[in-house]
């Protein structure tokens, strides 16, 4: 039998309601072969419309250059001056040449590092093993010199010793003038050295001033992040890109550092830096037109970077990755941080590779652009350059080519080197036919429905149940699994080491293979009939890649239409008991970049389809089965081994593990469960996804449930996303729920609410299922007192009740006390009331989001950034006198209380009176709205806790061997006697509040910026 959902149009909650009171007949005791299973004989799905995209074809496409040449894992593709030859090199030391015609034979050998490990070092040979060559360039009168030089990294083959100090290195040698050309070996000569490391750099140019440029990365691994502190040091050449004269030498050095370079008189510093502040660049090239230089960075959590480089450019690593603040308790380098040129987002890519600016001839429409790609996703794009201006990213071609390198031949054509199939590519027209198959632009269109109105699924659409689900803003899920035709899924074991894998398992899709989950929410208090669909998502594997989409549902429930990609917000009315019946609720359909942000390849796409979360019993009508029991026996899943090997890449059936033996989730909201259990899986499927090792969350913290709890530098850890105010924070405070980061995050609204993504209510049950699991961590300090006189207070009004009020509200951790008692409804009404008014009016933005979801929505702050985006509000015009006004005399305008324009205001903050010649108004806009982005050096903030348990917030004016001295932000200096400190830290908040702007106007904030850019 196929199994299907009834056909009676059921409410998604009712529907799930029934299956579980039916009392389905449980599998027969004994063999486990004899028992029945959930689906007798598996229906294979036919109606599939789900394939292509909505997106237009892309203009180019990849074809494969000298069919009969091809290179094992290359690194490296170039040319070289005065010759039409091109050059690689591969990762295990080998360099080639190739003659530059239409089908050469093979490729010539050039040189082979490997050979040269024990050359330079005077270590042994047997100590040493050659890593890889990153970079290989041509002098540019390699006719007359025959110059070349190479980039390749030794390290020790006992990892005891530790990073080689000198085992990345820069040598040159000399070229034979025969055809084909060789690279004597002998003829080695060491330029410079530096630090060996998981990110070395390692990309050579020459540059239009003749000199070379070689790029470093910041010597250390993934994780931790920049762990030697290279990346805002100049006293070494690690995250950097240096530029020396390889045509003179200075005493001590094969080289010698021109007068020009940034940083020749900063003493201490290495006068060979030319720019600095990346991870790990990889690949630069310069525009043979303009002369300018641009670098891919790879990444670390979120973004990847692109940058144009210039003279002394600080580009943030590892203050900053991108925009997203890092470590910013380190001292910053010599020179301001500088922003990306293009942000490449992890939802779009993983590990950037720099290209080159078009100059060629084939395609004039691509002219100017600069072409670069990813490793990871093999996405190519494209950005305009004009002059200083660049235009916005957007792809160009197909993504086929693992895209290692990209290389330019003397006309100015691209080259692109796969790295997989050790290919060499070019760009040619897309010009393939047109998949005339419209994209389902419907929900009754997809193919997966056989009535959509009804919930019915097609034949051969499988119905799946989880045993935890994510939170959803309160919504309740249906979903479904397809698979064209009776193509399978394989569950590959041992796969601890293919990005994804969870339990040391993955599960690898077929093409077209579709995952498909419909929101409801509740529209009356408490019947099933108001239970109304808002949202279908599906995520779709288009044989490459995942792709997520999301369907709108009507108001009359017989449809859904497909969200444009940038997605949309709308307004729901909600049942709410809390409310009197009900509320406004505000409803995120994510973009097709939202929904990859979760569903990224880190953590397997597809989230809950995964075999602790499909392992469990269900109803299938009659008969109860474990469910991915039934699933293998109809051949929807099936056990595989040999995931990608080498030479091995088809799947292979393998003997089945028993169901006991496979992991399982428990429901994090069953009581009964145990409490470890409920909050781990809790925080897997809610927060996994992005807090893991490239996964995306930027807070050094790891959550996924397989990683024993002291794995997850979590427990006990000081917070690097900001403390929030709270006393002493830490991540996770064991017995302390009110000093944990991670509970108060879950508690509030508002900035640095988690989930950070897909939701806006908060989950109270999951709430308290935290609170219970730290709770029952070890000793915690309390307020109980204070709140349970507040109780006792009733609905009498008063001044102490007042005032009780106030010290509950006086701290965050006393204000998260405070919320836990309001949403366990322990107070009275008067005093609830209390509190809504009076956390709606306090000064401190953490306090106050704690208690906004007290508040309907309808009277809640109308924060800016979800009002109006700020590239708007640049749109309109403003005026400086207005402004003038808005800063010297509104009321309520607070900038005067910090800064001074003029003699005018508070001497806390900078001096604003010449703002304007420092910043335009669009760096203006940025510094009001992210006030801690960039936080000068005089301003960090600092924490001083005293010994008696006080905390004090501010400028650090003085520290001496008496006493520290803060300003706080109301312009009050304390003096702490340095017996009185328990411990001070730098914050990478700054004392600049946050949402300034949040109850100004477009035109107000014009008219503000419009002042303070003309304060010249």
């Amino acid at each position: 039998m196929n199994f299907r959902t009834p056909t009676a149009r059921v409410p998604t909650c009712l529907a799930l309601l029934l299956l579980l009171l039916c009392h389905p007949r449980d599998q027969a005791a004994g063999d486990e072969s004899a028992q029945p299973f959930g689906i007798d004989q598996r229906v294979a799905w036919t109606t599939s419309q789900f394939r292509g995209s909505p997106e237009p074809p892309l203009p180019y496409r990849a074809a494969r250059v000298f069919p009969r040449v091809h290179f094992k894992n290359p690194t490296v593709l170039t040319n070289a001056p005065g010759t039409d030859r091109l050059f690689v090199a591969e990762q295990n030391g080998k360099l080639f040449s190739i003659a530059n015609q239409p089908d050469p034979e093979k490729a010539d050998p050039f040189l082979d590092c490997s050979a040269l490990v024990s050359k330079l070092s005077g270590e042994r040979q047997e100590d040493l093993g050659f890593e890889a060559v990153y970079g290989v360039a041509f002098h540019p009168k390699f006719a007359e010199n025959r110059y070349c030089y190479v980039c390749y990294v030794v390290r020790f083959k006992d990892s005891k010793l530790g990073q080689h100090p000198q085992g990345t290195r820069v040598s040159r040698f000399t070229v034979s003038r025969t055809d084909p050309p060789e690279c004597d070996p002998a003829s080695e000569k060491l330029i410079v050295s530096w630090l060996q490391g998981g990110h070395n750099g390692g990309c050579l140019k020459f540059g239009p001033d003749g000199f070379l440029y070689v790029s470093s990365g910041d010597g250390g691994p993934a994780f931790p992040p920049d762990p030697l502190k290279s990346g805002q040091d100049v006293t070494n050449v690690l995250s950097a890109v240096m530029r020396i004269d390889v045509d003179r030498e200075q005493p001590g050095r094969a080289y010698a550092i021109p007068a020009d370079n940034p940083f020749v008189d900063l003493a201490g510093a290495r006068g060979e830096v030319w720019a600095y502040g990346f991870r790990n660049p990889w690949k630069m090239s310069f525009d043979r037109q303009t002369g300018g230089l641009w670098v891919g960075d790879v990444g670390w959590e979120m973004w990847e970077m692109v940058y144009r480089v210039r003279k002394a450019d600080n580009f943030g690593w590892s203050l900053y990755e991108g925009p997203q603040p890092v470590h910013t308790e380190r001292p910053r380098g010599p020179t301001p941080i500088v922003p990306a040129t293009v942000l490449i987002p992890h939802t779009e890519g993983a590990s950037v590779t720099g290209g080159y600016v078009y100059r060629g001839l084939k395609f004039p429409k691509l002219v100017g652009t600069y072409v670069f790609g990813d490793w990871e996703t093999r996405r190519i794009w494209g950005v305009a350059v004009d002059g200083d201006s660049v235009g916005s990213k957007h792809e160009i071609m197909d993504p086929t080519v693992r895209i290692v390198d990209f290389g330019e031949d003397n006309s100015g054509e691209l080259y692109l080197l796969d790295y997989d199939a050790g290919t060499i590519h070019t760009l040619v027209p897309n010009d393939a036919p047109i998949d005339n198959h419209p994209f389902p632009r419907r929900l009754s269109e997809t193919g997966i429905f056989e009535s959509v109105s009804n919930g019915l699924p097609s034949a051969g659409v499988v119905p799946y149940q989880i045993n935890a689900e994510q939170w959803a803003d309160g919504a309740v899920s249906q979903r479904w699994v397809g698979v064209p035709g009776r193509g399978t899924i394989h569950l590959y074991e041992n796969a601890k080491s293919i990005p994804g894998s969870m339990f040391g398992r993955k599960l690898e899709f077929p093409q077209d293979g579709v995952l498909v989950k419909t929101l409801s929410v509740a529209t009356d208090r408490g019947e099933p009939p108001g239970m109304r669909r808002v949202e279908t998502q599906v995520l779709h594997f288009d044989g490459r890649d995942w792709r997520g989409y999301t369907y709108e549902w009507n108001d009359e429930q017989t449809d859904a239409v497909l969200v444009e990609a940038e997605g949309k917000t709308r307004l729901l009315r909600v049942a709410d008991a809390a409310a009197d019946g009900s509320k406004q609720q505000a409803w995120r359909y994510p973009s097709r970049m939202e929904c990859l942000r979760c569903h990224n390849p880190w953590s397997d796409y597809a989230l809950a389809f995964n075999v602790a979360q499909l392992n469990r019993q269900r109803g299938f009508g009659e008969i109860s089965d474990n469910q991915l029991r039934t699933f293998r026996h109809i051949g929807l899943v099936e056990d595989s081994v040999n995931a990608g090997a080498a030479g091995n890449p088809k799947p292979v059936a393998s003997p089945p593990k028993s169901i006991e033996s496979l992991p399982r989730f428990v429901n994090p909201y069953d009581s009964h469960s145990d409490v470890n259990q409920r909050a781990r899986t809790y925080l897997h499927v809610n927060c996994a996804h992005c807090h893991r090792n490239g996964g995306g969350g930027s807070a050094y913290v790891h959550l996924p449930y397989e990683l024993p709890l002291k794995e997850t530098r979590a427990l006990g850890l000081r917070p690097t996303q900001g403390s929030f105010g709270l006393h002493d924070a830490k991540i996770i405070a064991p017995g302390d729920p009110f000093g944990s980061v991670l509970y108060f995050r879950m508690a509030k609204l508002g900035p640095g609410h988690m989930p950070y993504i897909g939701s806006s209510v908060i989950d109270q049950q999951g709430l308290e299922l935290i609170y219970d699991w730290i709770r029952q961590l070890p000793t915690r300090p309390d307020d109980q007192s204070l709140l349970d006189l507040l109780v006792a207070k009733g609905e009498k009004a008063d001044e102490e009740r007042s005032q009780l009020v106030d010290e509950l509200l006086s701290n965050t951790n006393r204000a998260a006390l405070l919320a836990r008692a309001m949403n366990q409804r322990k107070l009275p009404r008067g005093a609830q009331q209390t509190v809504v008014d009076a956390a709606a009016k306090h000064t401190d933005a953490a306090v106050r989001d704690l208690f906004e979801s007290f508040i309907p929505e309808e009277r809640r702050v109308k924060r800016l950034g979800d009002a109006i985006k700020a590239a708007e509000l640049l749109k309109f015009a403003g005026d400086a006198e207005r402004g003038k006004q808005l800063f010297h005399k509104t009321s309520g305008v607070l900038c005067r209380n910090c800064h001074k324009i003029a003699g005018d205001g508070v001497d806390l903050g900078p001096d604003l009176s010449q703002i304007g010649r420092k910043y335009d108004r669009v760096k203006l806009l940025e510094s009001i709205l992210e006030p801690s982005k960039n936080i000068e050096p005089k301003y960090v903030t600092w924490m001083v806790e005293t010994t008696a348990g006080k905390v004090l917030a501010g400028l650090l004016v003085r520290k001496d061997g008496n006493e520290i001295v803060v300003k706080d932000s109301q312009n009050k200096e304390h003096r702490i006697a340095l017996g009185d400190v328990e411990g001070t830290h730098q914050m990478q908040q700054s004392l600049m509040p946050e949402l300034l702007l949040r109850d100004f106007t477009p035109q107000q904030v014009a008219d503000l910026l419009a002042y303070l850019a003309a304060l010249k």
